[in-house]
């Protein structure tokens, strides 16, 4: 808690009375309490950049003039030199791409023949409205922020490395352009490395091995939609229009891609401040959004006045699932039942972690294993659920 709660709820114990419980908006302020109490706002701290779905780009000297090049970190080619890193080596660029950091070389002109080998020129979902269309032609234009309130690239998007050319395709390595749904699993046969020996083309690590599900798989359809399908085939990219990827404007772990807003005491629609963000933090915003509605789902159901739920003893945790809300007091769990919270015979402990499913069920961990508590009655009497060790 921080201090400016804990001073606001000092406040609440010294004038809060039944009568103010009634009050329109009332409600709202003890959400925002309980989001600052409970920590539900997901921060930068968090980081979330899983390699399938981000696109980082490099700079790199084309026959013309500097271009960027988008690629997937960990994708995986045929060519061992390019394997699971950048689809240009030291060889055709000068530069060596270390993860997260500035290029290190000097740089040399790419070969037109070598990025038309190794790399495709697309019209991304991020630039074009119509990217599926044969033709796209509804590029990113200022009306944009009324028929996509809320999408809102950063400038870096949209121009070339000139920084005043205006972006109207992407050149992207040949792999991630794929837009096939499934691949088959690849095996390289190729030997592991032995220590100390040196990687392979100005690598800056040695090419990926074959994983056990590589080698007993090998050919097998698997999805592209998932991360077994990025880990172990040549095969699967980004899709259409580069649409299961999200763009960023540099190299680093969690590049900047959209401007969102940063701060929003008053909710996202109303922003104090927004700046560049990563496509991360579109993620961090709408979980955090997420909590805000589950806790809406308890103060706010009658008309935007609070409602007085008694609760079997001091609540230290929530946790949403799907479109259900459970609620940890001191040591049991309870489940939000309408007007009312049901207790559960499950008991918790204070180091317990809770993870809501889609489903509506609940994860519970802890030392030693896991217990997963699903409804098995629409009626809801006290042993309503039912425990699953895992």
């Amino acid at each position: 808690m921080t201090r400016a709660t804990q001073g606001l709820g000092a406040e609440h114990r010294r004038s809060v009375n039944v009568d103010e419980l009634t009050r329109a908006g009332y409600a709202e302020r003890l959400r925002r309490v309980y989001m600052d109490l409970l920590r539900l706002e997901v921060g930068p701290s968090f980081q979330f950049a899983p390699n399938p779905v981000v696109l980082r780009r490099h700079e790199v000297l084309g026959p013309d003039g500097p271009i960027y090049v988008y690629l997937r970190r960990g994708q995986r080619r045929i060519d061992p030199a390019t394997d699971g890193e950048f689809c240009l080596t030291a060889a055709d660029t000068g530069q060596q791409f270390p993860a997260n950091a500035a290029p290190t070389g000097t740089a040399h002109p790419v070969a037109q023949a070598v990025l038309d080998a190794r790399t495709v020129v697309v019209k991304p979902w991020w630039l074009y409205a119509d990217y599926r269309a044969a033709a796209p032609a509804d590029r990113v234009a200022p009306d944009w922020a009324r028929r996509f309130p809320g999408f809102t690239l950063v400038p870096g998007l949209h121009t070339e490395p000139d920084g005043k050319t205006a972006t109207t395709e992407v050149r992207v390595c040949r792999e991630e352009a794929q837009t096939a749904e499934t691949g088959a699993v690849y095996a390289s046969g190729r030997a592991g490395a032995k220590k100390g020996d040196p990687p392979p083309s100005g690598r800056l690590t040695q090419p990926p091995g074959d994983s056990a599900f590589a080698r007993a798989s090998r050919g097998r359809a698997v999805s592209c939609l998932s991360g077994t399908g990025f880990q172990n085939s040549v095969e699967c990219g980004c899709g259409t229009g580069l649409e299961r990827c999200e763009p960023g404007a540099g190299f680093a772990n969690e590049p900047p891609a959209f401007v969102l807003p940063t701060h929003t005491p008053l909710g996202e629609d109303a922003p104090f401040e927004s700046s560049p963000q990563p496509a991360a933090a579109w993620q961090r915003l709408w979980w955090s959004e997420e909590a805000k509605h589950f806790l809406d789902r308890i103060f706010l159901e009658d008309a935007g006045r609070l409602r007085r739920i008694a609760a079997p003893a001091e609540i230290r945790g929530l946790a949403a699932a799907g479109s259900r809300l459970w609620v940890v007091p001191r040591s049991g769990v309870a489940l939000l039942d309408g007007r009312a919270l049901v207790l559960t015979a499950v008991q918790t402990a204070a180091a317990d972690h809770l993870f809501g499913l889609a489903s509506g069920d609940l994860v519970l961990a802890a030392r030693g294993g896991a217990l997963r508590l699903a409804i098995v009655s629409d009626e809801l009497p006290r042993d309503a659920t039912r425990g699953r060790q895992s």
